[in-house]
């Protein structure tokens, strides 16, 4: 079901059997009780947006439909919405901790940086003056201490006067023995977060790697052109490419200090929408609870992937 003859995934389809089911089961419950709340909201909401907004067409005529849509955004974001947002917030607390105890790794719900900062240092995110984490798992793997947060940070644009998005998505975090004198940087190209990354470490420059297909994909920028060649070794290189058969070619990963860090963005999010691409999956039943479980699942276990891909427990590793 699960097993797919890597070591680490040794075992598992008992566990599921075992542990996991049940609480997928419950899950399932969960989401089509939050599935019948939010259809009722959405019965009662449409209805009432019309009537309230009667007046407005009243005087303005077809401008009447701004108001309309304005009642409609409102109601769906603070009420209709509401049931899917609950149902997001507390389904995967059960089945991540689950998970997480089978592979070894500690769960908390809502972690703080800190599982990260114990070996990233306070530069690795991107600019944000508001945050939240989610998620966090923390361990280790033959000796490779590794850490994983979901995390949403925010920025105020003054110019807005509202937060924008400046990462949606999971962090994944592996130790190092040495630790790094500067900072390399390695991003899909015209990607918005590799900017951002390297906007807040002006002492960064472009860094060419003599490998063409890496290249087609990726920059590289550094603040040490020495050590950011050392990194990226021929043999690192490809390796490193083999990333994209696992996490496709939309990943940031940066070396600093003694880690080496992987942001990979959720692009499920709507920008500027009171909702999002997954809470209409989960409730038009596109993802049910099976689904949802089996994404867990991956999202904890490819950290054991990446480790092996890239040879993290190699002597031949930057030291």
């Amino acid at each position: 079901m699960f097993e797919n003859g890597k070591v680490w995934m040794k075992g598992f389809d008992a566990y599921y059997e075992a542990e996991l089911k049940n609480i997928e089961a419950s899950i399932e419950r969960s989401r089509l009780a939050a599935l019948a709340e939010f259809k009722r909201r959405a019965v009662i909401s449409v209805p009432a947006a019309a009537v309230l907004s009667a007046p407005a067409f009243y005087l303005l005529g077809p401008l009447g439909l701004i108001a309309l849509g304005a009642l409609l955004y409102a109601a769906y974001k603070y009420y209709v919405s509401l049931p899917a947002k609950e149902f997001e917030e507390t389904m995967e607390n059960d089945a991540y901790a689950s998970i997480s105890t089978f592979f070894g790794l500690e769960y908390e719900a809502e972690p703080t940086l800190s599982s990260l900062r114990n070996y990233s240092g306070t530069n690795t995110l991107p600019p944000h003056d508001r945050s939240q984490y989610k998620n966090g798992r923390t361990g280790s793997y033959q000796n490779v201490l590794v850490s994983i947060i979901h995390a949403h940070l925010e920025q105020f644009d003054k110019k807005d006067k509202d937060y924008d998005t400046r990462f949606k998505g999971t962090l994944r975090c592996f130790s190092f023995p040495k630790s790094f004198a500067g900072t390399t940087i390695i991003h899909p190209d015209r990607s918005a977060l590799g900017n951002r990354l390297s906007k807040s470490k002006s002492s960064l420059s472009r860094i060419r790697i003599e490998d063409q297909e890496f290249e087609q994909y990726f920059v590289v920028l550094g603040s040490d052109q020495v050590e950011s060649r050392y990194i990226l070794s021929p043999d690192f290189i490809t390796r490193f490419m083999k990333l994209m058969d696992i996490l496709g070619p939309d990943f940031t990963v940066k070396f600093e200090d003694s880690m080496m860090m992987i942001y990979y963005s959720d692009q499920t999010e709507i920008e500027s929408s009171p909702f999002s691409i997954a809470e209409l999956d989960y409730f038009m039943g596109n993802i049910d609870a099976k689904k949802l479980v089996g994404n867990m699942i991956h999202d904890t276990s490819v950290i054991f992937e990446i480790i092996e891909t890239l040879n993290l427990t190699s002597t031949t590793k930057a030291s």
